[in-house]
């Protein structure tokens, strides 16, 4: 069993929340990667994903999605609950958290992990700047 520790940063872009409860898609575009635990050649040199968001409360939310790294792919399910708040810059900037358990597909098959995301979402653009840290267990 190999790891590899990796930071990705997005800039993901959100359709408006929709329905009952709000749902809203998350597109990032390309995100730059960069190693910090493991041999840089498991690391993508690319990285992207969608994700599905469902909010469950005033600061709770739910989110599932797919994360591509290169030619292998993640599949991301949350852990818990994600949360988001006002942040100091007042409404409708808005701060949060999520983690996320993944498996592995394509490259990655077999491979199991968690990714912790920190973003900073404008509610009024759909526009956010997120960081994520990922811990792969590759077999």
């Amino acid at each position: 069993m190999r790891r590899l520790t990796l930071l990705l940063t997005f800039e993901p872009q959100s359709t408006p929340p929709e329905g009952e409860p709000p749902v809203l898609a998350v597109k990032s575009g390309s995100g730059r990667v960069t190693v910090l635990d493991g041999d840089p050649g498991d690391a993508p040199d690319l990285a992207s994903y969608e994700s599905r968001v469902q909010l469950t409360g005033q600061t709770t939310f739910d989110e599932v999605g797919t994360m591509n790294l290169g030619d292998g792919t993640l599949d991301l399910t949350t852990i818990g609950q994600g949360s988001m708040e006002p942040s100091a810059e007042g409404e409708p900037v808005m701060q949060g958290t999520i983690a996320w358990r993944v498996a592995g597909r394509g490259r990655y098959a077999g491979a199991t992990g968690t990714i912790v995301s920190s973003f900073v979402a404008d509610l009024s653009t759909g526009a956010a700047v997120e960081r994520q840290v990922v811990r792969l267990f590759l077999p």
